[in-house]
């Protein structure tokens, strides 16, 4: 578990006692979009900076507890957890609380790397793929069978872009022989997006094409 790394503990929840002006500077000083909120030392949600700059300056959060948002995290998360949380309440900080609703510190998004370092696809060796197929064929299956069946071991997937249309898949794999599993995805139909030295078939059609050329200008 990431928790013991990226629990920011010295960022502390405050009072709603607090004035306005004094979390504004406090939230400027620390670049945040939220910041956690107690009351009689208890949890009750983030406020937003923005929403800090339509009221006056010298009122208490007390008086404007109706701005708080209830989103946290719990202290078992995990890194999907993290960037959908995120994500969905467009926040570059987190509470994180106990099972027992317990606040325990924040995680800031800018410290996310020390997650995304650890994970295979970006650390270990391989070769990064991006491939694209009409999205009511997508398989991951399929696609991890490819690797597989090709002598390549899977480091990582996941999806880029997506619509009705067509789906883009990014993977990473080590393998022997890598022109071989790019070439089984073409006959599966995949596109191949990225472009790659290993890619004997592109390399053929790019000196075809010169090839042509030539001719065309003689």
């Amino acid at each position: 578990m990431f928790s013991n790394k990226l629990i920011r503990k010295e960022i502390s929840s405050l009072e709603a006692k607090t004035s306005v002006k004094q979390l504004i500077d406090i939230m400027q000083s620390l670049e945040v979009s939220h910041y956690p909120i107690q009351y009689h030392g208890i949890f009750w949600g983030m406020i937003y900076l923005e929403d800090l700059f339509s009221i006056n300056e010298n009122d208490t959060i007390l008086e404007h507890l109706y701005l708080l948002q209830p989103f946290f995290i719990r202290e078992d998360f995990n890194g999907m957890q993290l960037y959908e949380n995120f994500y969905k309440n467009d926040a570059n900080i987190l509470p994180v609380l106990s099972f027992n609703n317990k606040f325990l510190g924040c995680i800031l998004l800018k410290d996310m790397s020390k997650i995304t370092m650890q994970i295979p696809m970006f650390k270990e060796e391989g070769c990064s793929l991006i491939i694209s197929t009409p999205t009511p064929n997508y398989s991951l299956g399929e696609v991890a069978r490819i690797v597989e069946n090709g002598n390549g071991k899977l480091l990582g997937v996941f999806i880029t872009e997506i619509n009705a249309m067509r789906t883009e898949i990014s993977l990473k794999f080590n393998a022997l022989n890598i022109n071989d599993i790019i070439q089984t995805f073409r006959r599966f139909d995949y596109e191949i997006v990225s472009k790659h030295s290993e890619d004997l078939l592109a390399e053929e059609l790019k000196d075809h094409s010169e090839y042509f050329d030539k001719y065309l200008n003689i």
